[in-house]
C-alpha cells in the first residue's frame, strides 16, 4: 500500500550473507523481530544502504524504532499511492544451490497470475485454510498457497521460526482445521515416523503439497496411507520460471510414478535440445517455461537475464523428459549432469534408483574428476537408522537395476546431507568437497 517492493531474508543466513542481499537489493529500511537483535549489532558495520532499522517489539535499542510508534505517526486513512500490476512487488533470493543467491524480482502482475494458476487448477476457495510449513523468505511459502489466500480472503497459518517440528505440524492441522499445507520430501518423512501419528484428527487436509525434490515411493504411499482424505500433488517450480510451474494430479500419482504432471494452467512449459527444438518421448533436453507467472528477471543482472530469459522463454537449468502423454519427468540440473566415457548420466535417474533401496533414507549422486573417463559417478548415502550397508552392495544394486555405465564408481556414507535453509542438497558443495579426493 505504501509502494514499497518487500525483500524477504532468510533469518538463517549469518551476518555476512544478509548484508549481501541488503546490499545487492538497495534496501533501505530492515524490519526485524527481537530475536535477532544480536545478529543485527553484528550486521551494523557492513550495512551500506539501510537508513531505517525498525524493530517489531517495543523498547528498541538506540538507532532503531518501535514497529508501532512509527505506525503511530501517521494517519489511519490507506496511504494514496497509485501501484499499479506492472510496478515491483518482490525481490527473491535464490536458495543459492550452485553459488551466491541471484534476487529474482516479481512485479504484482507475477504475484496475481500464479494465485490465479493455483485457484483455477485447484479450486481453492475463502473457506479454505493454509499451513504456512516453510520459511517466508521461499517462494514455496510466500507465492505458493499463501498468495492465494490474500486474494480470496481465505485463512493462513504461521509456523513459528524456531525450527521444523514435526508433531507441531500434525497438532496445528488438528486444531487449525488446516485444509491445505505444502511439504518438502524430508519435512514429509519426519511427519510420517510422528509416533502415533493416527490419533491426530488430520481429517480436515484435502491438499498436500510435495515438491522440491523427488519424493521416493515409499514416502508416497505413507503419505497417501497417513492421509487418506487428502489428495497428494506433487509438483515442479522454481523461483524464476514460476514457482508452481507444473503438478501431477492426484488420480495419477501412482500411475506416473516419478513424474512431476503437466503445467498449470496459463503456463507453457516445454522440453528442449540444444538447438531449441522440443525433444521427442523419452528424450532429455531442458525444460523451458514461459507466461505471465514467470518473474521478471534476476534483479541488476543483465548478463544473466540475457542467458536465463532468451527468446522470452526461461532457461530454467533443470533437465528433464517427457512422455508419449506430455508428462514431465525431471531429470536433474543441468549442471549437475555427469559425462562419463562420452555417455551423458543424469544424477536424478540413479538416485531414483537408490531411493528405492529399503536401508537408504537420503542420497546424493554427483560427478567427481576421473583420469580415465573425465567423470565417474560418486553417491553420497545417508542409510536408514539401525541397517548396515557396504560400498560393493549399493553399487551392485544400481547395477541390477540401470546400465552397467550408471552405477556409481564410489560410494560414500554419511550422515546427512548440506542442504539450503530451503531443504534443497548443495551438490556444488558435495563436487567442492569430494573433488579433491578424488
Amino acid at each position: 500500500k505504501i509502494g514499497a517492493v518487500l525483500v524477504p531474508l532468510n533469518f538463517r543466513l549469518v551476518a555476512r550473507e544478509l548484508n549481501y542481499a541488503l546490499d545487492d537489493s538497495g534496501a533501505c529500511t530492515l524490519i526485524v523481530g527481537r530475536e535477532f537483535l544480536e545478529t543485527i549489532e553484528t550486521m551494523r558495520p557492513g550495512l551500506k544502504t539501510v537508513k531505517n532499522l525498525v524493530l517489531m517489539d517495543s523498547a528498541p535499542p538506540e538507532g532503531m524504532m518501535a514497529y508501532e510508534d512509527l505506525l503511530a505517526r501517521y494517519p489511519e486513512e490507506e496511504p494514496r499511492v497509485e501501484v499499479g500490476l506492472e510496478d515491483k512487488h518482490l525481490i527473491v533470493y535464490t536458495s543459492g544451490t550452485t553459488g551466491m543467491p541471484k534476487g529474482t524480482l516479481y512485479t504484482h502482475q507475477t504475484t496475481c497470475w500464479n494465485s490465479i494458476d493455483q485457484i483455477t487448477d485447484f479450486g481453492f476457495t475463502a473457506s479454505d485454510i493454509v499451513l504456512a510449513n516453510g520459511p517466508l523468505y521461499h517462494v514455496a511459502s510466500i507465492i505458493i498457497l499463501t498468495m492465494p489466500m490474500f486474494h480470496l480472503g481465505g485463512s493462513v497459518v504461521l509456523m513459528p521460526s524456531t525450527g521444523f517440528d514435526p508433531r507441531n505440524v500434525v497438532s496445528l492441522i488438528e486444531e487449525e482445521k488446516v485444509t491445505i499445507t505444502v511439504l518438502f520430501p524430508i519435512m514429509l518423512k519426519e511427519i510420517l515416523r510422528v509416533e502415533n501419528l493416527g490419533d491426530y484428527d488430520t481429517s480436515s487436509l484435502r491438499y498436500l503439497f510435495v515438491g522440491g525434490e523427488p519424493v521416493p515411493l515409499s514416502t508416497l504411499e505413507g503419505a497417501m496411507k497417513s492421509f487418506p482424505g487428502a489428495k497428494v500433488i506433487q509438483g515442479y517450480g522454481l523461483t524464476e520460471g514460476s514457482p508452481m510451474a507444473a503438478y501431477l494430479p492426484w488420480e495419477h500419482a501412482m500411475r506416473k510414478l516419478g513424474s512431476v504432471g503437466k503445467a498449470v494452467a496459463h503456463l507453457e512449459v516445454r522440453v528442449v535440445d540444444d538447438e531449441g527444438s522440443d525433444v521427442t518421448p523419452g528424450q532429455v533436453g531442458e525444460i523451458w517455461t514461459r507466461g505471465p507467472a514467470v518473474s521478471e528477471g534476476y534483479w541488476m543482472r543483465p548478463e544473466a537475464n540475457r542467458e536465463t530469459f532468451a527468446g522470452g522463454w526461461c532457461h530454467t537449468g533443470d533437465l528433464g523428459r517427457v512422455d508419449e502423454e506430455g508428462f514431465i519427468y525431471i531429470a536433474g540440473r543441468k549442471k549437475d549432469m555427469i559425462i562419463s566415457g562420452a555417455e551423458n548420466i543424469y544424477p536424478a535417474e540413479i538416485e531414483d534408483v537408490l531411493y528405492k533401496h529399503p536401508a537408504i533414507v537420503e542420497v546424493a549422486v554427483i560427478g567427481v574428476p576421473d583420469d580415465k573417463w573425465g567423470e565417474a559417478v560418486m553417491a553420497l548415502v545417508v542409510p536408514k537408522q539401525g541397517h548396515q550397508l557396504t560400498a560393493q552392495e549399493v553399487i551392485d544394486y544400481c547395477k541390477d537395476n540401470l546400465a552397467s555405465y550408471k552405477k556409481p564408481r564410489y560410494v560414500e556414507f554419511t550422515d546427512s546431507l548440506p542442504r539450503t535453509a530451503s531443504m534443497k542438497v548443495q551438490k556444488h558443495k558435495l563436487r567442492e568437497k569430494y573433488s579433491l579426493k578424488k
